[in-house]
């Protein structure tokens, strides 16, 4: 629910941006820090990675058709921590680099 917030937040301050708002951007901005205190510590893109080639290797992926095998797992380790996209395309580009 926070997360979703944040991230309609995020949208409406670029809009804001763009519409040469600042006031609605500072309030915005100000809204989205009292938020984020109260998500858990975001995961680097790196520990993004690390965590989805540990898993890959855990479960014993070959390839793309293993998908559903690694994304529960990675999503039950790192859900809050980091975004579901990028968990997804990381996970994407190892399994799609595996011969």
């Amino acid at each position: 629910m926070i997360a979703g917030k944040l991230s309609s937040g995020n949208e409406s301050i670029e809009a804001y941006k763009l519409g040469n708002r600042p006031d609605l951007v500072a309030v915005e901005e100000a809204e989205l820090a009292v938020l984020l205190t109260y998500m858990p510590k975001q995961v680097s893109h790196e520990e993004v990675v690390a965590i989805a080639q540990r898993i890959i290797t855990e479960v014993g992926a070959r390839g793309p058709g293993d998908k559903g095998k690694v994304m529960p797992k990675i999503i039950g380790e790192l859900k809050g921590k980091a975004d579901g996209k990028e968990i997804n395309a990381v996970v994407t580009e190892l399994l799609s680099a595996i011969h």
